[in-house]
């Protein structure tokens, strides 16, 4: 009788507990002393996930701002990739850098990190984020509107990620090549769990 008792007070706190999602994110590191080519357009695989599309973001639904125009280079890849310019926001401008989104027909969302930053579109995100790390230099990512905090491990330190309109932004200390995992959290204690794969040499 304890015994079923326990089994079911165990049952229903899990059931009860937020959910935790996990994903792999897997990062080429360039040999040091090189810059990546590839910029924020690497390829990425998801370990595990199912991709799901792009969420609402609710900084489309705020009035546009001067600040949301598109800086020259931002203008130029949203030209090239067919994007709608005349929507863009600025998601997040800290220590110096800025990421921009723009929505494309399709479905798709491309976003822009400046300066020297290049840009992407994608057409889904893994668990309602979608995180890039950069090494040796920052994470950043977008997030759905549900996301109230970023945390990003590295070199066993626990940082706090600047959240700013449907993103995050964080500079990697000095020293720091990349980050071990990057934690989203959500209204309602559910929490995204993304663990940095780390591939090429060191």
């Amino acid at each position: 009788m304890i015994r079923s008792m326990l089994a079911a007070a165990l049952v229903a706190l899990a059931l009860a507990a937020p959910p935790v999602t996990h994903d792999v994110l897997p990062v080429f590191v360039p040999p040091a002393g090189t810059t990546s080519a590839s910029g924020v357009d690497y390829q990425y695989t998801w370990g595990g996930s199912t991709p799901l599309g792009i969420p609402p973001l609710g900084v489309f639904d705020r009035p546009r701002r001067a600040r949301d125009v598109l800086p020259a280079p931002a203008r130029t890849f949203a030209r090239f990739a067919h994007g709608e310019a005349r929507r863009s926001r600025l998601l997040i401008a800290a220590d110096g850098a800025s990421v921009y989104a723009f929505p494309k027909a399709g479905g798709q969302l491309c976003v822009v990190r400046e300066p020297n930053g290049g840009g992407t579109c994608v057409s889904s995100f893994v668990h309602g984020a979608y995180p890039q790390v950069e090494p040796r230099r920052e994470v950043w990512g977008v997030v759905d509107d549900a996301a109230t905090s970023v945390d990003v491990t590295v070199d066993g330190r626990v940082l706090h990620a600047a959240l700013g309109r449907n993103a995050f932004y964080l500079a990697l200390p000095h020293g720091a090549v990349v980050p071990t995992r990057i934690v989203v959290h959500e209204r309602g204690g559910v929490r995204h769990v993304y663990v940095v794969k780390r591939l090429g040499p060191a």
